[in-house]
C-alpha cells in the first residue's frame, strides 16, 4: 500500500457528503488500500458506524473530523458560509487523542461564537495530545492566507499549528482541478520547504466514484435549495472529489517534487493511528443511597416497604390465585437477577424520578413495554401494573441467560415532561445528563421530492410520480420499482428514469438531525469523557444515537410525552372542581358504562382506539374487561391482525376450539385459542418443550430476527421436548411454524396492558364526563386548525360549545352544566399569554364592563392590534351590546390612548378621544356610529378564527334540503384519513356521521371510509382553480374547495365531467357533491373525485317544491357504494402511465407478495341478509387492502361491488373459504 485517504466527508457531512459509509471499505479495497480515515465537517455522526463497517472488512478504520477554528488574529463575524473560520483536518492517534477530539467536536457547539460549530485557536493547544493535525483544503487557515496574497501570515500561522501538534503537524496538498488550487498549492510547498514541515497528499472526497458527481451536486442543491440548472458550488466545479487510487492520486500533482514523500506520510499517518472502539463495557450511573446502605440492600428495602404500601391501599391482594408466598418467590427471584447483573442502581434511579413525578402531581403513565413485567418496579412505584394478577414476565426485560440494557419505557404529560428531564439533570449533574440526537433520512417519498425540485419538476409533477410508491414501512424504491404503476413510468419516461436513478443513489441517507423524542442518557463521568455532543436548537445532545450509546456501553433512560396523559391530566382538574377526591388511578375496572361506550366504535378521542379497523374490531369483539382491550390493542398490529377472523370465531363459538395439549388451553384460552402476545410464546416454549423463560425469550427474539441457523437448531429441540411431554412430533411442528410466523410482528403483553389502562381510563371519562373530556382533548390540540375532530365529536355528543366570552372564558376549554366555553387562547392570533393576562385582570378586578375597560385594565405589552381584532371578531365582547364593527374601527384609537396612558404615567381610564372629562368612562358609547358588517362576513371571520360558526352557519339557508340528501360529514372523511395514536397499525379510521352542522341528520351509525369510498358530500364552494392537462391543451380540469360545517375538503374534477359540472361548482354556490375519496397522496390529504354535483335549494324553495323536489338516491354507506371511480387526475403525460388503483393499506398488505395479488376476489352468497354475509364483511373490512371485492347474490343472481378492497393473502382466503365454502371464493 503507498496511499491512504485521510480526507473523506461521509453522508454524515449532511447534504454534503455523499459517501455510504457501508459502501466505504469495498471502495477503499477497489482502489487498491487497506486503511481510510473519516472526516466529516465539524462532526462525529458516523464514527462508529465507519469504525464497524472498515473492521468487518479488514480495512483499518481512522477516526477523524475536519473542525472550524475561529481566526487567532480576528474576531470578524463570518458570513453565512463561515468564509471567516479557518479548517483544519484531526485525526485520532490513540484513546487520549480520541477524547480530545470529542471535547474539541463538543465544544464547537456548546461554546462556539458562530452559526458552524467552531473552536477557539487557544482550544487546539488544551486538547492537542494524541492527535494528528492536517493544515486542510484550500479553505485551511494556510491556504486562505496564501489566498489573501499574505503568505508571511500563512507562515506564521503554519509555525503556530507546528508548534502545538509538534511531529504530528503536516501541510496538506491536494488538487481537484479548481483556479484556487492552481495558485494555492505550489506555494503551501514552498511554505514546506522554508519551515521544514512534512507535506501529506490528499483528496477531499466527498462521493465515492467519478460517476456519482450528479448525484452529488444534486445533493448540494438540495443543500441550498438551489437547482441543477443554477451555476455550480465553486467548491465542486469539477467532478475530481472522489476515491482515487494512488495511480490517480500521483497525477493530481504530477509537477511536485516531494510527490512521494506526500505520499508515502498518509501511510506513515496511518499506521501511527491506533484506536479501538471498546464494545464489551458498560458504563451505568450511580446512585447514592440516602441511608448510607449499599445499592443492593437499599433496593431491598424499598421493595418490601413497596409491597407493604400496595397491601395496605388494595392495589396488592393474597387470595387463592396469588398468595404471600407467590409475591415473595417472584420479589426475591427478581432481586437476585438485579443484583446479579449490576442494574439495583438503574432501577433507583429510574424509580428516583418517576416517584419525583408523581410526588409533584406530573401526570405519569402505568409503564409501558417490557418494564411493566417487573414486580419490583410495580412495588418501586415506577409501574402501576402488577405483573402477577396480569401474567406478565419479567424475562422479557431481564433475563439472566442474555445479558442487555435494561430499558424502562415511562410517559410524561408532554407539557411537564422538560420538568422531570431538568430534576433529573440537576440530581445528577447537566454534565452528565444528556438528551439523544436522531437523523432524518431521504426516504423514498421523500429523496424523490427532494430531487425532482433540484431537477426543476414542479409539485404537480411531482406528486403524480409519489403517489405511485406505497406508503409502506421501510419501503425503498427498489421494492416500488417491482410494482406496475412506477415501472411503468420508469421505463415510459426518460426523466422519470433519471429522477429515479438519481434518487436511489441519494435514499436512505441522513438529511437533518433531530432530537430523540424520549431518550436521555445519563453516565458516571461527563458525558464527553465517552461521546462528542452537538446542539439541536438549543437542545444539547450527543452526537451519536441511542443504538450506538448502548454499543459502547451507555445507558439510555426513556422519558416518553405522552399526550393522553396530559389529556387525562386536564379532565381530572375540571372534575375535581365538583369531586375533589375524584382520580382515574381509583375509577372500578369493570365499568359497564365504558364497556358500552367502547363497544359501540365510537371511540373517537380514545387513546390506541381511534382508527377505523380497531372501531370495526371493537363492535365485533364487544369487550367486556380490561383483557379485552388488551388484546383488541395487541391484535391491530401488523401479524398478529393475520388472526382477527378466527380470534373473533373463536370468541362467538369457543366450543369449537381444540387444543392439542392440555397446556396450550392454559396459555391461549384468553386469547380465544389464538397466540396474540410474545410472553405466550415463550409459555409454549416452557410449558409445552420443557425450556427456561431465560431461553425461551432468546429464542423467541432469534426467530424475530430470521436466524435461521438457531431456527433450524431449535425446531427439533423444541419438537422432541413436546414429544417427552406428550405432544405429537406432527402438531408440535405446526404448533412451532406457527411461532415462527407470529413472532416476526409479536406485542407484548406488558405493553398492552399498560396501554390498555390507559385505554380504558380515557373511555371512562368520555363515558361519564363527555364534555369535560371533549373540552380536555380540544385543549391538548395544536391550534384551531387541530380543532375540527373534536368540534364533529361534540357535535355527535350533542355538547353545546359556547363562543368565547371575555367574561366566562378562561384560558383554555371549560365547561360548564355539559356546555364547553371556548377557550381564549385557542382564538388565532391571541395566544396564551395575551390570554393568560386577560383573565388575570378579570380574577383581581372583576368582570370587564366594555371594551374600553379590558383596554384600559391591560398593558400595552399584553395586547396586540391583531389579537384584540380577533377578540372583537370572534365575538367575545357582543354581550357589551356595541356591534362589532363599531368596536373594530375603536380599536386602533383604544390601543394608542392606553399606550399614551402608560407612557405619562397618568392613573385611571382614558376615553375614546383622550379628554380629561371622559376619563371614567367605562361604556364603549364614544365609538363612531356604523351599522354591522353583513352576518357573511362575521360568520367567515368567527370560522377563521375559531374554526366554529356561533351566530349561525352558511348553511342554515339550506339546512332543509341539505337533512334530505344525508350527507357525509366532511370532517369524518378527513378524520377517517388521520392516523394519530395509531402508527403502529397504521390503519384508516373510521368517520362518524354526525349531527351538528352541515351534514348527517342525526343518525349515530359508523361509516367507514377509505380509499376509493363513495361519498356526498354539502357545503359551499369557496374556491376554484381551473388548469388545462399537461396531456391535452384543449382540456380543462378543476380543482375546487368545498366547506360545511366541520370542515374542508378539495375536490378534483376531470376533463369529461368538466362541461357538465363546471357552471355548477362557481365559487360561492351551495352544493352537493358525489365522488369517490382518493388518498393516493396522503401528503396532500385525502380528495374527493366528483363525478357528479347538483345544487341545493334554499328552505323556502325546497318547501314549495315540495314533493316535486328533485333529489337525488340517498346516500349510502360507503361500503354499500357501486359507482367505479372516475380516471385519476393528468398532469403530465406520464402520469397516465400509471395505472391508478386504490391505494393498499400500506402496512396490513405485506410487500412480499404484492406482485402477486389477484386484482378482484368473487365471494358467492346465499342473499344479502344471510348471516355469512354480514360474518364475509366483516372479514373484508378487517383485512383492507387493495383487491377489489364483488358480491355475488344467489337469490337473485346479481353482483354487486362491495367498495371495498382486501388483503388477498392466503390466510384471508383460507378464512373466507371456510366461511363460505370452497367455491364461493374466487380470485382473479
Amino acid at each position: 500500500m503507498d496511499f491512504v485517504h485521510l480526507h473523506l466527508h461521509s453522508e454524515y457531512s449532511l447534504l454534503d457528503g455523499a459517501c455510504r459509509i457501508k459502501d466505504i471499505p469495498a471502495a477503499v479495497k477497489a482502489a487498491g488500500q487497506s486503511a481510510a480515515a473519516i472526516t466529516d465537517h465539524g462532526v462525529m455522526y458516523g464514527a462508529v458506524s465507519f469504525y464497524k463497517a472498515c473492521i468487518a472488512e479488514n480495512i483499518k478504520p481512522i477516526i477523524g473530523c475536519e473542525i472550524y477554528i475561529r481566526p487567532f488574529e480576528s474576531k470578524a463575524p463570518r458570513d453565512v458560509y463561515g468564509g471567516n473560520l479557518d479548517r483544519l483536518v484531526l485525526l485520532v492517534k490513540n484513546e487520549e487523542g480520541y477524547r480530545n477530539l470529542i471535547e474539541l467536536v463538543s465544544r464547537g457547539f456548546t461554546e462556539g461564537e458562530f452559526n458552524l460549530p467552531s473552536v477557539e485557536f487557544s482550544d487546539l493547544s488544551r486538547y492537542a495530545s494524541g492527535l494528528i493535525a492536517l493544515s486542510g483544503s484550500a479553505n485551511g487557515g494556510v491556504g486562505r492566507r496564501i489566498a489573501a496574497n499574505d503568505t508571511a501570515s500563512a507562515r506564521e500561522y503554519a509555525q503556530k499549528l507546528a508548534s502545538i501538534y509538534k511531529d504530528n503537524f503536516y501541510l496538506e496538498l491536494m488538487n481537484h482541478g479548481l483556479e484556487p488550487e492552481r495558485v494555492i498549492m505550489p506555494e503551501i510547498a514552498a511554505v514546506a520547504r522554508e519551515s521544514g514541515l512534512p507535506l501529506v497528499l490528499t483528496n477531499n472526497v466527498h462521493y465515492l466514484s467519478q460517476s456519482d458527481s450528479e448525484a452529488h451536486r444534486v445533493l448540494k442543491c438540495i443543500q441550498t435549495n438551489s437547482r441543477i440548472t443554477d451555476p455550480l458550488p465553486e467548491d465542486f466545479e469539477t467532478s475530481e472529489f472522489y476515491l482515487k487510487n494512488a495511480d490517480e492520486m500521483r497525477k493530481t500533482l504530477p509537477g511536485l517534487p516531494e510527490i512521494d514523500e506526500a505520499m508515502a506520510n498518509t501511510v506513515r499517518i496511518a499506521e501511527s493511528c491506533n484506536f479501538d472502539f471498546e464494545f464489551k463495557k458498560r458504563y451505568l450511573p450511580t446512585f447514592t443511597p440516602p441511608d448510607g446502605s449499599k445499592p443492593d440492600a437499599y433496593i431491598k428495602k424499598r421493595t418490601y416497604d413497596g409491597l407493604k404500601r400496595r397491601l395496605d391501599e388494595g392495589s396488592v391482594i393474597y387470595d387463592d390465585e396469588f398468595s404471600a408466598e407467590d409475591y415473595k418467590m417472584r420479589i426475591e427471584f427478581e432481586l437476585l437477577v438485579i443484583a446479579n447483573m449490576r442494574y439495583s442502581e438503574y432501577f433507583l434511579i429510574v424509580a428516583d424520578f418517576v416517584n419525583y413525578s408523581k410526588d409533584n402531581k406530573i401526570p405519569t403513565g402505568p409503564g409501558r413495554g417490557s418494564g411493566a413485567g417487573s414486580l419490583v418496579a410495580y412495588l418501586l412505584r415506577i409501574t402501576d401494573i402488577d405483573p402477577l394478577r396480569y401474567g406478565l414476565l419479567f424475562e422479557t426485560f431481564l433475563n439472566a441467560e442474555r445479558v442487555s440494557m435494561p430499558d424502562f419505557d415511562i410517559d410524561f404529560c408532554s407539557v411537564r415532561r422538560p420538568e422531570v428531564i431538568k430534576y433529573v439533570s440537576d440530581r445528577y449533574g447537566k454534565d452528565h445528563v444528556c438528551q439523544i440526537v436522531t437523523f432524518g433520512t431521504l426516504a423514498a417519498r421523500a429523496v424523490v421530492r427532494d430531487v425532482g425540485r433540484a431537477m426543476g419538476m414542479s409539485s404537480s409533477e411531482l406528486s403524480d410520480v409519489a403517489r405511485t410508491i406505497p406508503r409502506m414501512l421501510n419501503i425503498t424504491l427498489d421494492d416500488a420499482l417491482k410494482m406496475p404503476e412506477l415501472k411503468k413510468l420508469y421505463e415510459s419516461f426518460d426523466e422519470i428514469r433519471q429522477l429515479i436513478d438519481i434518487s436511489k443513489r441519494l435514499e436512505g441517507m441522513p438529511r437533518n438531525t433531530s432530537t430523540h423524542a424520549a431518550g436521555v442518557v445519563i453516565t458516571d463521568k461527563p458525558i464527553t469523557y465517552y461521546v462528542p455532543l452537538s446542539k439541536n436548537d438549543d437542545t444539547v445532545v450527543t452526537q451519536y444515537d441511542m443504538d450506538t450509546l448502548a454499543e459502547l456501553g451507555l445507558l439510555k433512560f426513556d422519558f416518553l410525552g405522552l399526550r393522553y396523559l396530559t389529556v387525562i391530566d386536564n379532565a381530572e382538574q375540571q372534575i375535581r372542581k365538583t369531586d375533589p377526591e375524584f382520580s382515574v388511578e381509583r375509577i372500578p375496572l369493570d365499568d359497564a358504562a365504558t364497556f358500552e361506550l367502547i363497544s359501540s366504535g365510537h371511540t373517537d378521542g380514545l387513546f390506541q382506539l381511534e382508527s377505523s379497523g380497531m372501531k370495526q374490531l371493537l363492535v365485533n369483539m364487544k369487550p367486556a374487561n380490561l383483557r379485552d382491550i388488551m388484546v383488541a390493542i395487541a391484535l391491530y398490529r401488523p401479524g398478529p391482525m393475520e388472526s382477527i377472523g378466527r380470534f373473533l370465531e373463536n370468541r362467538r363459538n369457543p366450543s369449537k376450539i381444540v387444543y392439542k395439549n392440555p397446556e396450550l388451553k392454559k396459555i391461549l384460552e384468553e386469547t380465544c385459542g389464538c397466540i396474540v402476545y410474545q410472553e405466550q410464546v415463550m409459555m409454549i416454549f416452557r410449558f409445552i418443550a420443557g425450556y427456561s423463560y431465560g431461553k425461551a425469550d432468546i429464542v423467541r427474539r432469534a426467530i424475530a430476527k430470521k436466524q435461521q441457523g438457531v431456527i433450524e437448531k431449535e425446531r427439533s429441540t423444541f419438537i422432541s421436548g413436546a414429544a417427552e411431554r406428550g405432544m405429537s412430533e406432527e402438531d408440535a411442528g405446526e404448533l412451532f411454524e406457527s411461532m415462527i410466523d407470529f413472532s416476526n410482528y409479536g406485542f407484548k403483553k406488558s405493553h398492552a396492558a399498560a396501554y390498555g389502562m390507559i385505554s380504558y381510563r380515557t373511555a371512562y371519562l368520555k363515558a361519564h364526563f363527555p364534555a369535560i373530556y371533549i373540552a380536555a382533548l380540544m385543549n391538548s390540540s395544536q391550534g384551531t386548525e387541530s380543532l375540527s375532530p373534536y368540534l364533529s365529536e361534540a357535535g355527535r355528543l350533542k355538547i353545546n360549545i359556547r363562543k368565547p366570552d371575555i367574561n366566562t372564558s378562561d384560558v383554555g376549554f371549560t365547561v360548564s352544566e355539559r356546555e364547553i366555553i371556548y377557550g381564549l387562547s385557542f382564538i388565532k392570533n391571541v395566544g396564551k399569554t395575551m390570554a393568560e393576562a386577560a383573565v388575570k385582570h378579570r380574577s383581581e378586578g372583576g368582570n370587564y364592563r366594555s371594551l374600553t375597560d379590558y383596554v384600559t385594565r391591560g398593558l400595552q405589552s399584553e395586547i396586540s392590534q391583531r389579537g384584540l381584532e380577533s377578540l372583537i371578531s370572534s365575538g367575545c365582547f357582543d354581550n357589551f351590546g356595541t356591534n362589532r364593527r363599531r368596536m373594530l374601527m375603536a380599536s386602533p384609537t383604544l390601543l394608542a390612548n392606553a399606550a399614551e396612558r402608560l407612557r405619562s404615567g397618568v392613573s385611571g381610564q382614558i376615553d375614546l378621544f383622550g379628554t380629561a372629562e371622559r376619563a371614567a368612562a367605562t361604556d364603549d358609547s364614544d365609538f363612531p356610529e356604523m351599522t354591522e358588517m353583513p352576518k357573511s362576513l362575521m360568520l367567515a371571520q368567527e370560522k377563521e378564527l375559531t374554526g366554529m360558526y356561533f351566530t349561525g352557519s352558511p348553511m342554515d339557508e339550506y339546512s332543509e334540503m341539505c337533512a334530505a340528501v344525508n350527507p357525509d360529514v366532511i370532517e369524518a372523511i378527513n378524520s377517517a384519513f388521520s392516523n394519530e395514536d395509531d402508527a403502529d397499525a397504521g390503519s384508516q379510521s373510521f368517520g362518524d356521521n354526525t349531527s351538528g352542522g352541515v351534514g348527517g341528520s342525526g343518525e349515530t351509525e359508523l361509516r367507514i371510509y377509505r380509499d376509493g369510498s363513495a361519498v356526498r358530500v354539502a357545503g359551499f364552494v369557496t374556491s376554484r382553480s381551473d388548469k388545462v392537462t399537461r396531456r391535452d391543451e384543449n382540456a380543462m380540469m378543476s380543482f375546487v374547495r368545498i366547506e360545511d360545517a366541520s370542515g374542508a375538503i378539495e375536490g378534483i374534477v376531470f376533463p369529461k365531467a368538466m362541461e357538465r359540472l363546471s357552471p355548477l361548482l362557481e365559487t360561492g354556490a351551495a352544493v352537493a357533491a358525489e365522488g369517490r375519496l382518493s388518498s393516493r397522496d396522503g401528503d396532500e390529504g385525502v380528495k374527493l373525485l366528483i363525478n357528479n354535483v347538483f345544487p341545493l335549494m334554499k328552505n323556502a324553495e325546497f318547501r314549495a317544491k315540495g314533493a316535486d323536489a328533485q333529489l337525488p338516491r340517498p346516500s349510502q354507506p360507503a361500503y354499500r357504494s357501486k359507482p367505479e371511480p372516475p380516471a385519476p387526475p393528468q398532469r403530465r403525460d406520464f402520469s397516465a402511465a400509471a395505472e391508478q388503483k386504490p391505494a393498499a393499506n400500506s402496512q396490513i398488505v405485506n410487500k412480499n407478495n404484492s406482485g402477486n395479488l389477484p386484482e378482484k376476489i368473487y365471494l358467492k352468497v346465499k342473499s344479502a341478509s344471510a348471516p355469512e354475509m354480514k360474518r364475509a364483511l366483516a372479514i373484508v373490512s378487517i383485512f383492507e387492502g387493495p383487491v377489489q371485492v364483488i358480491f355475488y347474490d344467489a337469490s337473485r343472481k346479481k353482483y354487486a361491488s362491495s367498495g371495498l378492497g382486501i388483503t388477498a393473502s392466503p390466510f384471508v382466503i383460507a378464512e373466507l373459504k371456510e366461511l363460505l365454502g370452497e367455491d364461493a371464493v374466487v380470485p382473479k
